[in-house]
């Protein structure tokens, strides 16, 4: 087996599918949010059209995708992902196949549309990827890609602290990718409601702070403090923290209860051209010179 391979079957097996309707925290179920935004917005520019669906988890994105019009096939790596994807079935449902994204089992010229959002940053070799991409795209034909943005997540110059994300990126350095394989590339941010970005920031802050300190050769003192103290000592400490500082938006002590979920929704999250840098996530639509006009639609 090779590297790839390798790589491609741990990314397959212990990345899990996104749990559509099966949420453990109010954190887990922004991030839903925020990847079902991403499809909605390439659903509303893909309708009638024959759609590839590449990492399609468990196909919610592609289900999004067909209920708005256009004719979708699925693939992942993950076979148990394209096995939960194939069990929602229903006579209207797209199409899934487990395959790989650097090797996309279809002829050339067979879909209009390209999709591959959240992917690119779990890939070890985009080129490949984007070469079989313009492959089974018609001539005319578009792609989307997201990701995440790397200035809203990351300290500048460190890598991911994400286990499964090879390479995070920058506005200007997506497009300096994506530019030497199509020729109009055009950029959106994702943006939120006040709280709900609130709330994205201080997940990523905490993610952020966890890596800068597995980094650090010498642990601080509150740390070494903490792993002293007993989990329930520790437990109480927090609460009383929360129940005196503590921010009412703050998921980490709220309960997963319809009201937690019912604080945020699609209707909190949109996409913008400008101010990029502080965007939670990046979309980038793609396609030859001629499509330049209908890029920003």
């Amino acid at each position: 087996m090779s590297s790839h391979e390798e790589f491609v079957r741990l990314q397959a097996e212990h990345y899990g599918a996104l749990p559509a309707g099966e949420f453990t925290s109010v954190e887990g179920y922004r991030l839903f949010l925020m990847h079902c935004r991403a499809y909605e917005e390439v659903a509303d520019m893909t309708r009638g059209k024959r759609v590839l669906d590449l990492g399609c988890n468990d196909g919610y994105g592609s289900r999004i995708v067909r209920s708005a019009g256009a004719c979708v096939v699925g693939i992942d790596a993950s076979e148990r992902a394209i096995t939960k994807a194939r069990s929602a079935g229903g006579g209207d449902a797209p199409s899934f196949l487990v395959a790989d994204a650097t090797y996309v089992p279809f002829a050339e010229a067979t879909f209009d549309w390209v999709v591959g959002l959240h992917i690119v940053e779990h890939l070890q070799d985009c080129d490949t990827v984007f070469r079989e991409v313009k492959r089974v795209l018609v001539p005319g034909g578009r792609a989307a890609f997201a990701t995440p943005n790397a200035c809203f997540r990351l300290d500048p110059g460190t890598p991911p602290w994400n286990p499964f994300h090879v390479r995070e990126f920058r506005p200007d350095e997506l497009r300096t990718l994506l530019e030497k394989h199509f020729a109009c590339v055009k950029i959106k941010g994702l943006f939120a409601s006040r709280s709900f970005a609130a709330a994205e920031r201080r997940r990523v802050d905490c993610r952020r702070l966890a890596a800068r300190q597995r980094h650090r050769p010498r642990r601080s003192l509150r740390t070494r403090v903490k792993t002293l103290l007993p989990r329930t000592v520790l437990d109480r400490l927090r609460k009383i923290r929360d129940r005196l500082w503590g921010d009412p938006w703050d998921d980490r002590a709220a309960p997963l209860d319809a009201a937690a979920l019912a604080r945020h929704s699609r209707a909190d999250l949109e996409y913008r051209e400008r101010g990029l840098e502080d965007a939670l996530d990046l979309l980038a639509i793609c396609g030859p010179e001629e499509s330049r006009a209908h890029a920003s639609e």
